[in-house]
C-alpha cells in the first residue's frame, strides 16, 4: 500500500478515494490485529470501496497500469 492504515484514517475522504491504497486492501484483518485502538479498518476500506463505486471515483493507480493490457 502507498499509505499506512492509520494514514488512511487521518486523510480527508476525497484524497483517500483518489489514491490507490484502498484497492490493495485484501480484507485480511491483519491491521485490526495490530491496531492498539482496535479500529476496524477492514470495514472502513470496504466502505470506501463501495463509495468509490457508487460515486464512480477513479483512483490514480499508475503502479497498477500495464503497457501489455489492451
Amino acid at each position: 500500500m502507498d499509505l499506512l492504515p492509520h494514514e488512511v484514517v487521518k486523510l480527508g475522504m476525497e484524497e483517500v478515494l483518489r489514491l490507490g491504497s484502498i484497492w490493495f486492501c485484501t480484507s485480511c484483518g491483519t491491521c485490526l490485529a495490530r491496531c492498539p485502538r482496535e479500529v476496524g479498518l477492514k470495514e472502513v476500506m470496504e466502505a470506501l470501496k463501495r463509495l468509490c463505486r457508487r460515486e464512480d471515483v477513479r483512483p490514480v493507480m499508475a503502479a497498477c497500469r500495464s503497457s501489455t493490457r489492451p
